[in-house]
């Protein structure tokens, strides 16, 4: 070993580190790093802020552009444009965040909480097209974030949207909405909206200038609406639509609590619509103005909840017009009524009832050929309900109408009290039952009284013109199966001049229709004589209707006076058939006929009798105010006291016209015995046949006679029945006797007792004479 390997010679040894320093400077070199690099982002923070949002968005896979104007540990402001760069979904021209920054040891966590959004003038572009509505490429973080479930016990921020605008595509054309809104933790404070006019349309649906504003505010628990729309025309295919249409919405509502689903409280409403006209289900009117309003209580949820309230509504129209229908200053007035409705998000789960007073008057209308003026229905408690498609309508209701008037029918001052009961499910049935009287009603066919009537015409014309109706209990029914009519007590019509006139029901409705059927009925009629009524009964008249009107089968009796006929009694049955407005009476068989007389003053003819034979056309035709008679004469019989005559077994043809000028008759006789009454008798039976006529109250008359088969003579009667002045000219200028023809005793028995048959020669004879109405005879002429 030598010296320089000497172990005891002092010499400096290297330290350790200790562990401890180590960290220290390692923890310094941290800190000193990170608050270089926090120096470094703080100084760069926006552009930092604006690479971390596009980038957070750009992995949802929504291009962006963001520009950052204030970043600050608690807030950010600056622009945000969502989508393509020319045409972007979302676009805010500014936009305030305040927010908080969570630590990791908060309650909340770390994270960053924002309790205030400032969105100015923000554009947002939309799609809405079969019930969906689509954003655009924000469609990915919308439905993000509307699937996450609420954090318990977090409150969203104050979001308030200044000078908002949507530009919504639809179906239908492009609609902007323009907004400002307050929205605080997720609570819906203040709406002021505006839609613009806009034209849309989509196969038959169409809106043109449709616009209008929406203004929402909510304080507490209350949300108060007001709502206001506006269209120059609408049209919604076939099924509805309106020209200078406006709707006035405004109510006060309880805030829907979206935690509980809930929305229990008050609810107010007041509405308002008007148009220049608007029609629907084949009804269309105009100049409309109608109201509502209401106020009650609401519980529940959309998909089951309940509405009770108490309101009213009214609307009025200038004209309504439907199929077969028209309505003038017609108005609709619902007044103290109470509401109720249940149900949920199915329709035809809806419960709803209603009753309320009732009150419809209309200034003048029409219904097919029938005209009315002054109609009001008033209900004092209409009750009506309804479940899904089904309801029910139920309650009196009284009728006025200051006039009603159909082709040749009319009432004045009109008033019914009814009982109404419609019910619609699987089938619909409907129930009136009540009482109808009219204080006036006329029939109309006949014209009213000229100076040229006979008397019992004019009598007539006047009971039918105007009579007292009343019917005190009528039933109406009515269901899938047909409609029914029935009498429970008679129908009464009293002239205003006498008599009666009374419709019972027979056996059976008055009138039944079912499936497939036109429908018909029986009645019973009776008529007591007055005022121009004749005494008539006619039972169990059964009558149809037909393609062109009915068809009744009539079976009866009546008596009556007509003009110089007094005491006319005939009995008849046949069908009384109406088609196109033409009437006709065919009787089945020979009618048989008497008259008590032919009233002429002293020259009378009395008991006439004979039967009345259909011909081959109707009896009876009226048309328009005309009506004829046409008819074959069999077995006529009448005595003439003033010529003391009596004919017989007269036969013929009988034509009778009528009209409002007056009546004219036509009598052609093919053969009539004459017989003399006279005692001692002047002359034996004679035959005759000629002509009877009567035109303007004049009546002529010409007959020629005959005996055993020789000619005797002709006869010639006028008589005029307004002067009740006329005369009779008898001529028989040829007579020629021969030993084996005609002999003087077989014209009369008075020349026995001085011509001695047989005799040869001729005679002849003419004479005439005349009366007046005092009976005073005229000089011949």
């Amino acid at each position: 070993m030598t010296e320089d390997a000497d172990p005891s010679s002092p010499r400096e040894r290297p330290r350790k580190p200790s562990p401890a320093r180590a960290f220290m400077k390692g923890a310094g070199v941290a800190v000193m790093v990170l608050l270089v690099l926090a120096a470094a982002l703080y100084l760069n923070r926006r552009a930092a802020a604006r690479e971390l949002l596009v980038g957070w968005l750009e992995r949802k896979g929504i291009d962006a552009d963001v520009e950052v104007e204030r970043l600050e540990v608690n807030g950010f402001v600056g622009k945000i444009s969502i989508g393509d760069p020319n045409n972007p979904d979302f676009k805010v021209e500014r936009v305030e965040v305040d927010y908080a920054v969570g630590l990791p040891w908060s309650k909340a966590g770390l994270g960053v909480t924002p309790s205030r959004v400032r969105l100015v003038r923000p554009i947002v572009r939309a799609a809405w097209k079969d019930g969906k509505l689509s954003l655009g490429s924000l469609d990915p973080l919308v439905e993000e974030f509307t699937g996450r479930p609420p954090k318990p016990d977090s409150r969203a921020p104050l979001v308030i949207v200044e000078s908002g605008q949507a530009r919504v595509d639809t179906e239908y054309g492009p609609i902007n909405l323009l907004a400002d809104a307050r929205i605080d933790n997720g609570k819906l404070m203040r709406l002021s909206g505006r839609m613009p006019a806009a034209s849309l349309k989509s196969g038959g649906i169409e809106a043109r200038g449709l616009g209008g504003v929406v203004e929402a505010t909510t304080t507490g628990d209350r949300l108060a609406v007001e709502l206001k729309l506006q269209a120059e025309r609408f049209a919604a295919g076939d099924q509805a639509d309106g020209e200078g249409a406006a709707l006035h919405l405004k109510g006060d509502l309880p805030y829907p609590d979206m935690k509980t689903h809930r929305g229990d409280g008050r609810v107010a409403l007041t509405g308002r619509f008007t148009a220049q006209a608007a029609g629907g289900a084949g009804v269309r009117a105009r100049a409309i103005d109608a109201d509502l309003g209401f106020d009650g209580q609401v519980a529940g949820w959309l998909d089951k909840y309940t509405l009770t309230a108490k309101g009213r509504a009214s609307a009025a129209a200038a004209a309504v017009a439907g199929e077969g229908l028209e309505a003038r200053a017609a108005d609709l007035r619902l007044t103290g009524a109470d509401l109720s409705v249940s149900g949920g998000v199915d329709a035809a789960e809806t419960r709803w009832r209603l009753a309320t007073p009732a009150r419809l008057s209309v200034g003048s209308g029409r219904a097919g050929d029938t005209r009315l003026e002054g109609l009001s229905l008033i209900s004092a408690s209409l009750r009506a309900g309804g479940h899904g498609d089904a309801l029910e309508v139920q309650g009196p209701v009284t009728l006025q109408a200051r006039s009603v008037r159909a082709k040749d029918f009319n009432l004045r001052n009109a008033n019914a009290a009814l009982d109404v009961d419609i019910v619609r499910d699987a089938v619909t049935r409907i129930d009136v039952q009540g009482a109808l009287r009219a204080d006036h009603a006329a029939v109309t066919s006949m014209g009213a009284p000229t100076a040229d009537d006979l008397p019992e015409m004019a009598q007539l014309k006047r009971a039918l013109g105007d009579f007292a109706l009343n019917a005190p209990r009528i039933r109406l029914s009515s269901d899938n199966a047909g409609l029914e009519l029935t009498l429970p007590q008679p129908i009464t019509a009293r002239p205003a001049n006498g008599g009666e006139l009374r419709v019972e029901a027979h056996r059976k409705p008055l009138f039944a229709s079912g499936e497939g059927a036109n429908g018909g009925g029986a009645l019973s009629l009776i008529s007591t004589r007055g005022g121009g009524l004749p005494e008539a009964r006619f039972e169990g008249v059964e009558w149809r209707l037909t393609r062109g009107g009915f068809a009744a089968r009539l079976k009866g009796r009546a008596g009556l006076d007509f003009g110089p006929a007094r005491d006319i009694a005939f009995s008849t049955q046949g069908e009384l058939a109406s088609s196109g407005g033409r009437l006709t009476y065919t009787a089945d068989d020979c009618i048989p006929l008497t008259v008590g007389k032919l009233d002429l003053g002293e020259n009378s003819v009395e008991a006439i009798s004979g039967r009345v034979c259909p011909g081959g056309e109707p009896l009876i035709t009226a048309q328009g105010g005309v009506w004829r008679a046409r008819a074959r004469l069999a077995d006529v019989a009448a005595t003439a006291p003033f010529l003391e005559m009596r004919f017989s077994e007269a036969q013929g043809s009988l034509a009778v016209d009528g009209a409002a000028k007056g009546l004219s008759m036509r009598a052609a006789i093919s053969k009539a015995q004459v017989s003399d009454v006279a005692d001692p008798a002047r002359f034996l039976p004679l035959q005759a046949k000629g002509e009877a006529q009567l035109a303007d109250e004049v009546w002529t008359a010409g007959f020629d006679l005959s005996r055993l088969g020789h000619d005797v003579g002709r006869i010639d009667l006028r008589h005029d029945g307004r002067l009740q002045a006329g005369g009779a000219a008898i001529s028989a200028p040829n007579l020629i006797f021969t030993e084996h023809g005609l002999q003087p005793d077989d014209l009369s028995p008075l020349v026995a007792d001085y011509v001695k048959s047989p005799v040869e020669g001729s005679a002849g004879f003419e004479g005439r004479f005349d009366w007046t109405a005092e009976g005073r005879p005229v000089p011949a002429s």
